[in-house]
């Protein structure tokens, strides 16, 4: 487990790559990645999803259009990332 700290580091650090816009990139740099892994996961149109480190959210609107009658939930550490 974390400490309070810790896990105010992490923030700030991820808080510093969202300034420098690094969100952006992380889809082009993650994609060829999670491709195969997607088509994989046998995701159904009822499933619910936690995105857990989901950043800006790219891969949480991916997922969410293959579950139109499910749910899908994104949660990141950082503050100032936005979707």
């Amino acid at each position: 487990m974390s400490t309070p700290e810790q896990d105010q580091q992490l923030r700030e650090e991820f808080n510093r790559w969202a300034d420098a816009g690094k969100g952006e990139s992380m889809e082009h740099d993650h994609w060829p990645i999670t491709r195969p892994v997607l088509e994989m996961m046998r995701i159904r149109p009822t499933d619910n999803i936690l995105d857990v480190g989901c950043g800006g959210g790219w891969l949480s609107k991916i997922l969410a259009r293959g579950v139109p009658q499910g749910r899908v939930v994104g949660m990141d550490i950082s503050s100032e990332i936005s979707m």
